[in-house]
């Protein structure tokens, strides 16, 4: 009888401990997941960031002369755009980058047309975009995301040769 109740004892003890393994083992991977997913978020959010930073660093370098580059206050919502007035073969023409409802979108239109929502291309999805003249600097653009109040990340600066923006003032942003 003490025989089969030391064995009973002992079987009781090995399966408490491995029951505590098991659930050691399972929160360890739980918890790994959820920071798996943490970090990848940020990643996300960091390379969207990223993303549409060069992109409009991309569209005012490849656009940059003089009287090229203006912000228009009047635009799509209440955001205004920046226009990008194209030259060469495309001249004419212009390109509106603009920020609405959490979308950063592209419009090409002619230099005097208005964009609209149904000929332009969804760029990049973010939280938030400020894009702005440096009021004590008119030849630097920065540009930097939000998360929807806060700036987020370093933001990019982009210096233009036509330092007067043209449009309304020589202060101008998309917000």
């Amino acid at each position: 009888m003490g025989r089969k109740l030391n064995l009973s004892l002992e079987s009781l003890l090995v399966m408490a401990l491995v029951t505590v393994f098991m659930t050691a083992a399972v929160v360890l991977i739980w918890e790994g997941r959820e920071s798996y997913d943490r970090i990848m978020e940020v990643r996300l959010a960091q390379d969207k960031a990223r993303t549409a930073l060069s992109y409009l660093a991309g569209k005012v370098r490849q656009n940059d002369g003089e009287g090229l580059l203006r912000f228009q206050k009047e635009g799509m919502g209440d955001t205004g755009s920046l226009v990008l007035i194209h030259g060469g073969a495309e001249e004419g023409y212009a390109t509106h980058i603009f920020f609405e409802e959490g979308i950063l979108w592209e419009c090409y239109t002619e230099v005097e047309g208005t964009p609209d929502r149904e000929s332009s291309q969804k760029v990049i999805s973010l939280p938030g975009l400020v894009l702005e003249q440096e009021p004590k600097a008119p030849g630097l653009l920065k540009a930097w995301v939000t998360d929807g109040m806060e700036p987020y990340g370093l933001p990019r600066y982009m210096a233009v040769r036509g330092a007067d923006l043209q449009g309304g003032a020589a202060y101008g942003s998309i917000r």
